[in-house]
């Protein structure tokens, strides 16, 4: 049994990124619809193995949208005002111009 896994979903959307589904700690999966227009869906994870261990955190992408067009006119629209995961805080800012 680890001392803590988290996880949470984000989609990329035309307004930017969205929260989606998540897990903290030992509680119940908090299930959230994804978005219709997403065009992308990244999961991030927190996991630590024991007290002793170090946070391992990861970022995966687990969905793409299969319409190419839709998906780069948007990535490319998309200015990122902080990184992803800004100092492993789960923020994710985007600016669409």
């Amino acid at each position: 049994m680890s001392a803590s896994h988290e996880w949470t979903e984000w989609h990329l959307t035309p307004r930017g990124w969205e929260k989606g589904s998540s897990l903290i700690d030992f509680g119940t999966v908090q299930k959230r619809p994804s978005p219709d227009d997403r065009v992308a869906t990244y999961i991030h994870d927190q996991y630590m193995g024991s007290i002793y261990s170090r946070l391992q955190k990861s970022t995966r992408q687990t969905w793409v949208c299969e319409d190419k067009n839709r998906s780069n006119d948007l990535r490319s629209n998309l200015v990122i005002a902080r990184s992803v995961f800004e100092a492993g805080t789960q923020i994710l800012d985007c600016v669409v111009i």
